[in-house]
């Protein structure tokens, strides 16, 4: 048995020898390599936000959680320092949009909250001409709707008896007389109504019991008396208002002003009616500004015909502005397209007849701001293509690649820490503006732009209108967008809020946490101040929500 295994394995082993013979007389067969092709040019995953971060594969950034970008080495040598040249993959991956630039009068749509009203004009009281006793009230609850001439009570009035033995005795004697003239008008200054007198003159009577009649149609929002009560001459009744046409008191801030004007058309909506829209027209402009608000009141007149619109309800208005004609239409890019750094504004321009895409660096001088457009006065033309998403990427690629950065020119010299603000906070207002302050950090973290401006308002009506802190509020509080409130402002809040807490720990009783993003001002970063640990960037939102890190703890 023994023997018998090993001749079977002996066997075994000689087929293999065989078979290994047979495949290594064969031809080898090579296979050939991949294509280049553009996706393999990337070999490192960076983030524009922090270039010190490179990875093999795609991912997000371990600091701020923004996505990972391809880092391609396509640039060309002929390129100037301002250029970026990438493949129409890497196009793709930074997900580059262009925009033409457009040359035309810009329509601002300004954009107004407020408030429903009464129009004072159609509030009517209805008071007493002349002693009397109520002997009947018929319309007798407040909300009750009257029309013109209806029947509010019955009055019983000796004064309004003699009247009208007097107008039937002068009738009588000479109906043209000037006696029948004067009795008749004084019944007309008493709210008689003329077929109320006429009625007098026919019947040849005079009435015990009066009727009061409503003046106008509307609404009964206040009853004064009751029956049985007696009046006095001047006492009122019923205050009715006519409800077919309310005031929009609407809000505007100064930079505002300048566009409107009385006659101009705005549309606005209200929660109750979604989707409907109402007009009405520019009535009065406020002469003063709010102190408080910093605001200015404007009136607008509201049709009303079917009693829609409530007074009280909350409206959001926009109204259309056309910007006067001059010689030439200006130039206008979408706002996207701007970067904006402290006095400058860089854009990225599309390069024409180029074999790659290639965009190059360029700082315009801007104008106001339209709408979702800028006006542009200077350095680019009508001919041009502007990046409106991703210019950023780009700019954060020519660092990567040790080229200059349009947002941090070598002309700049920021330091590492800000200048003292020079901003004095109120020892007694510190616990309320920090709790104001927090509001506002939350909001500027959420890219809410209107709790921010609300929050803003709040804070004025602490500190007043007088001095450093109020100005910079203010200052705040007439920015457009979200960028204006957060730089440099929010960091010169934050500043003197930090110096306040520093200089007065007992001002406040809980934790305080200093953080820091190194991010915002390129070459240095911006500080402010949380309740609590959890990192929420306010400079960046949700681009760079967690980008940051605790620089210090203030202990209560």
């Amino acid at each position: 048995m023994k023997k018998t295994h090993i001749l079977v394995g002996t066997g075994l082993l000689i087929i293999g020898i065989m078979i290994g013979l047979k495949f290594s007389a064969s031809p080898t067969r090579v296979m050939p390599p991949a294509p280049k092709t553009e996706e393999t040019e990337a070999t490192r995953w960076t983030c524009s936000m922090h270039p010190q971060i490179q990875q093999p594969d795609s991912g997000d950034c371990p600091i701020c959680g923004m996505s990972l970008i391809a880092l391609f080495n396509d640039n060309s040598p002929d390129l100037g320092p301002r250029e970026m040249s990438m493949s129409e993959s890497a196009k793709a991956l930074a997900a580059i949009q262009t925009s033409p630039v457009i040359q035309e009068y810009p329509t601002a749509k300004i954009r107004l909250v407020g408030t429903l009203q009464r129009a004072e004009t159609n509030i009517k009281s209805i008071t007493a001409r002349y002693p009397a006793r109520i002997e009947q009230l018929l319309v007798d609850s407040v909300g009750t709707v009257v029309t013109n001439g209806q029947t509010l009570a019955s009055v019983y009035s000796p004064e309004l008896l003699s009247a009208q033995s007097e107008l039937l005795s002068a009738h009588k004697r000479d109906p043209q007389s000037i006696y029948t003239k004067a009795a008749q008008e004084k019944l007309l200054l008493w709210d008689l109504q003329p077929d109320q007198i006429q009625e007098i003159i026919k019947s040849g009577q005079a009435k015990e019991q009066f009727e009061l009649r409503s003046p106008l149609n509307g609404v009964v929002v206040d009853k004064l008396v009751n029956e049985g009560d007696t009046l006095k001459t001047g006492q009122a009744l019923y205050k009715i208002v006519d409800l077919s046409e309310l005031w929009l008191y609407l809000e505007a801030f100064e930079s505002d002003i300048a566009q409107l004007a009385v006659g101009q058309k705005v549309e606005f909506s209200v929660q109750s009616f979604s989707g409907k829209a109402f007009q009405g027209k520019i009535q009065f402009i406020e002469p003063e500004l709010d102190s408080h608000t910093r605001t200015i009141p404007v009136r607008v007149a509201v049709p009303n015909p079917e009693n829609q619109l409530k007074p009280g309800m909350f409206a959001r208005a926009i109204v259309k502005a056309p910007m006067p004609q001059t010689d030439e239409a200006p130039l206008l890019v979408p706002t996207s397209a701007v970067l904006r750094t402290g006095k400058r504004a860089i854009i990225y321009l599309e390069k024409r007849d180029t074999e790659r895409p290639t965009y190059e660096g360029r700082e315009i001088e801007l104008g106001a701001k339209v709408d979702n457009h800028f006006i542009v006065h200077s350095g680019i033309s009508v001919n041009d293509r502007v990046v409106t998403h991703g210019a950023f990427k780009i700019d954060s690629a020519l660092q990567i690649q040790a080229k200059p950065s349009m947002m941090t020119p070598p002309t700049e010299n920021h330091t590492q820490n800000a200048m003292a603000t020079g901003i004095e906070v109120p020892i007694k207002n510190t616990a309320e503006l920090l709790n104001l302050y927090f509001r506002l950090h939350y909001a500027l973290a959420g890219d809410d732009l209107n709790t921010s401006k609300t929050t803003l308002k709040a804070m004025m009506q602490i500190t007043g209108d007088q001095g450093a802190l109020p100005d910079l509020i203010h200052t705040m509080l007439a920015a457009d967008s979200l960028d204006g409130i957060r730089k440099p402002h929010f960091e010169t809040l934050s500043k003197a809020l930090i110096d306040a807490v520093k200089a007065h720990p007992n001002a406040v009783e809980q934790d305080l946490f200093i953080m820091n993003c190194p991010m915002v001002y390129g070459e240095r970063g911006a500080d402010w101040l949380q309740d609590n640990d959890q990192l929420l960037n306010p400079y960046f939102g949700a681009m760079m929500l967690r980008c940051g890190e605790l620089q210090e703890t203030l202990t209560k």
